[in-house]
């Protein structure tokens, strides 16, 4: 599923190249924060006395984001993108070795307001897109997880994101640094809890706002879109 994943986005990214804009290429730290996903995990280490290394809270990972500029009006731009954001955390107990990853997907659409109206400079953008989720757990080694309860939770949301991007002139392109926070009000993923704490209902409810931040570097393929004026 994650080969299959990447290969379309390597894909669609190779495609838009060959268009007459620009492709923003950014990566990164990313750091992503689910409060009731974070109780359960809380409660799972207060009830596993033996783990010398607690499950640290899935927060912290990296983050690659793809955006595209297809139409200027003015110094308003419009804009698609890809967000993928991975993070993972271990625990360690014995011959205990519990390990949490989740993945996040978030293909957006997005205004970008560019106030030097040209190639180089600040940009901010607002993104508005769908959220959707992969919890997976391994256990000792194997895709398992602890009696009987699921090892993989699936979850889809929404989020609204501010990024700002700051360009500077290479020879042949241009880079510079990003940084963005987004706030989704609600992820619906039931099943997040039975994975994390192997118990359902018990110390979360189904759903769960979340708060997502990136930090990084980009570099813009093509020539970046120019304005018909002020």
């Amino acid at each position: 599923m994650s080969k299959r994943l990447t290969a379309a986005c390597i894909g669609i990214m190779l495609t838009l190249t060959l268009w007459p804009q620009g492709l923003l290429l950014e990566g990164g730290y990313a750091f992503v924060s689910m409060p009731e996903w974070n109780r359960a995990t809380r409660v799972y280490n207060f009830s596993r006395p033996f783990l010398t290394q607690p499950q640290p809270l899935l927060r912290h990972g990296y983050g690659a984001e793809f955006t595209y500029t297809f139409r200027a009006d003015r110094r308003l731009l419009q804009q698609v993108g890809m967000r993928i954001v991975s993070t993972e955390s271990r625990a360690r107990g014995g011959q205990h070795v519990a390990w949490l990853r989740c993945h996040l997907l978030a293909p957006g659409y997005g205004l970008q307001w560019n106030p030097r109206a040209g190639r180089e400079g600040l940009r901010l953008s607002v993104f508005v897109a769908p959220v959707l989720t992969l919890l997976r757990r391994k256990l000792n080694g194997s895709w398992s997880s602890e009696e009987g309860a699921p090892s993989g939770a699936t979850g889809i949301g929404g989020e609204v994101r501010v990024k700002i991007c700051w360009l500077t002139a290479l020879s042949g392109g241009r880079a510079g640094i990003s940084c963005s926070a987004g706030l989704g009000p609600a992820l619906y993923a039931p099943r997040a809890e039975a994975v994390i704490n192997q118990t359902q209902r018990l110390v979360t409810g189904p759903q769960t706002v979340f708060f997502s931040a990136t930090a990084g570097l980009c570099y813009l393929i093509g020539p970046a879109p120019q304005t018909a004026g002020r």
